[in-house]
């Protein structure tokens, strides 16, 4: 009977694995044409919005900066965004990767831990197009965040 159950539960995740990886959205061809590529950057940027939407972070907590590429036409946008401790970095790395693979980018993140960062590069055509730096909150403590001196 425990045999049976285990086949028919593995059916099912099968099942579900081939229904969902059959549900993801098909990657963009590579981008030649420079008009098509500053559309490309252009969706980027709202899907970066839109993911960060997903997780609840408001816009508030979101500082935006762009500077130009040189030599290159192109722009390179950054953010600063705040999170709270309930946001795992590495969820929102996640989807931001997802984001990138539907567009042929790429998604590389770093980590610091004493500064509490995690930075998302998001490079098209091997520029970098978008940086994510995700900030978490301070923690709420008697001695805010960092240990006591011993």
């Amino acid at each position: 009977m425990k045999l049976g159950g285990s086949v028919l539960v593995a059916g099912i995740l099968l099942a579900l694995f081939l229904y969902t990886s059959s549900e993801r959205p098909t990657a963009i061809p590579p981008v030649t044409d420079p008009a098509e590529r500053l559309a490309t950057i252009a969706r980027l940027d709202h899907g970066i919005d839109s993911v960060l939407a997903l997780f609840g972070v408001a816009s508030a907590g979101v500082k935006k900066q762009s500077y130009e590429i040189p030599g290159e036409g192109l722009t390179r946008t950054e953010r600063l965004v705040s999170i709270p401790d309930t946001i795992v970095p590495v969820s929102v790395n996640a989807a931001l990767n997802d984001l990138a693979r539907r567009f042929n980018a790429r998604a590389v993140a770093s980590e610091n831990l004493r500064l509490r960062l995690v930075t998302v590069h998001l490079e098209l055509d091997g520029r970098i197009v978008h940086t994510v730096i995700l900030r978490k909150a301070p923690r709420n403590s008697a001695h805010g965040g960092r240990r006591p001196a011993t």
